[in-house]
């Protein structure tokens, strides 16, 4: 469970300071909470974070400049890196109580390119406990310090479980997911595919999994229909990763060389872990035959094609307010469908008429709504929209892996490719639907 304390970053751009410390009391009584709930939960871990300093702050005096943390949970487990973030204004810290929870203390240098950051090791060391009078975090009434005035502040409660086995459906996912955020293709470095191109990309690496291993378990209708059957003695773990590294690696524009290493790097080290014999040969023969299959069937989808949209001048056209100019997947539209009879099967009237009623009433709303500081939004209202302004492959790809986790390689590759299909062929017919 995740709480933030967002309001603090109000309270702290207005200088209000009794609007800091209540926000801050009420924070500290969320951790009070997160801790009564500990006291009872003994697989539970608290870790107490924040996104970034602002006008007041108060720091343990342990901490050091552009210092971060990694998380160790007991000696020899392996470790979970937190994330390491600092501003100008300050510094940020991470907190944890439970579980024996001790601090890697490394030293954060900002990369001057990407503006991210790399973590240089230093020794671990072990940090006290934190025991305030309240709870965890720094007031004046708190004898150690830690945080205060902050922009947005976050209690995190993490049921620590043992680490799921190996799924290569679920493993090879995430890795395509990951690949096609970092592909470069785009005019913004770091920023990988746009969410509709990736979306493409998903679909053929999803549809070349299950076919791989359906063509050994057999229990249901192939996507490609002319795939020949694999000995039911194959291993699965063999195709699925075949098939997921052959498919991202084969795409076209090529992704970036640094993506490619580490997806070569992940696919040896998983054929490394199978053991030798016909068992192996035949589960790479099912994954290369499936991710030649769909690559050949793509081949001239329309991917990366001429097409843009429309430019208007006039009321009721679509007219760029920023740029680019254009909408540079705008080629999505006529992209061939995986499952859809075509790109339009399900295309929309379109908008209302501009002198009606319905259209009068929607921009109104829009424009109540949707004004930066609207008196009329709700909080619940403004965390939808920022909830769904992240990039949505990513955030559903993890919620399907977080629903399928323990359904076995079979139901997993045919949930992925059915689920990804859809996704594609859904923005497709939008995209089409916006051309017309």
């Amino acid at each position: 469970m995740q709480v933030e304390g967002a309001s603090i970053d109000k309270r702290d751009h207005a200088a209000d300071k009794c609007g800091q410390i209540g926000e801050t009391l009420a924070f500290d009584d969320a951790i009070g909470v997160a801790l009564d709930y500990q006291a009872s939960h003994q697989d539970t871990l608290v870790i107490v974070s924040a996104g970034h300093a602002h006008t007041s702050q108060m720091i343990n005096s342990l901490r050091r400049k552009r210092q971060a943390a990694e998380l160790r949970l007991r000696p020899g487990v392996p470790t979970t890196s937190a994330s390491c973030k600092w501003d100008r204004a300050g510094n940020v810290g991470i907190r944890t109580e439970g579980l024996e929870a001790a601090l890697d203390i490394r030293t954060c240098q900002e990369d001057a390119v990407s503006r991210r950051t790399r973590l240089d090791l230093a020794p671990a060391q072990l940090l006290p406990r934190m025991h305030c009078e309240k709870n965890l975090l720094a007031l004046p009434i708190c004898r150690s310090g830690f945080l205060s005035g902050l922009a947005l502040a976050v209690v995190l409660l993490v049921s620590v479980a043992p680490a799921r086995a190996a799924e290569p459906v679920l493993d090879w996912n995430a890795r395509a997911v990951t690949a096609l955020l970092a592909a470069g293709t785009t005019p913004i470095p770091n920023l990988g595919q746009a969410p509709p191109v990736q979306a493409l990309h998903m679909a053929m690496t999803q549809g070349a999994v299950y076919d791989a291993v359906n063509s050994i378990d057999k229990s249901y209708e192939p996507y490609q229909k002319n795939l020949a059957p694999a000995p039911a003695t194959a291993s699965k773990e063999a195709a699925v990763a075949t098939a997921a590294h052959h498919v991202l690696t084969g795409l076209t524009p090529v992704l970036a060389v640094t993506v490619r290493d580490q997806l070569d790097a992940a696919y040896l080290s998983e054929l490394a872990a199978i053991p030798d014999g016909d068992a192996k040969s035949a589960g790479v023969a099912a994954g290369t035959a499936a991710a030649t299959a769909m690559l050949n069937a793509r081949a001239d989808d329309g991917r990366y094609g001429s097409f843009r949209f429309s430019v208007g001048t006039g009321l009721g056209q679509w007219t760029p307010t920023s740029p680019p100019a254009n909408d540079p997947s705008a080629w999505v539209a006529r992209v061939r469908p995986f499952v859809l009879q075509s790109q339009s099967q399900f295309r929309t009237d379109g908008p209302n008429a501009l002198t009606s009623a319905a259209y009068a009433e929607d921009y109104n709303e829009v424009k109540r709504l949707g004004q930066l500081n609207s008196p009329y939004r709700t909080e619940r209202q403004t965390e939808i929209a920022l909830f769904h302004s992240s990039n949505p492959i990513e955030l559903w790809n993890r919620t399907l892996r977080d629903i399928t986790t323990g359904d076995g390689t079979v139901e997993q590759a045919r949930l992925l490719a059915m689920v990804t299909m859809a996704g594609a062929d859904s923005l497709i017919n939008t995209w089409d639907d916006k051309a017309f």
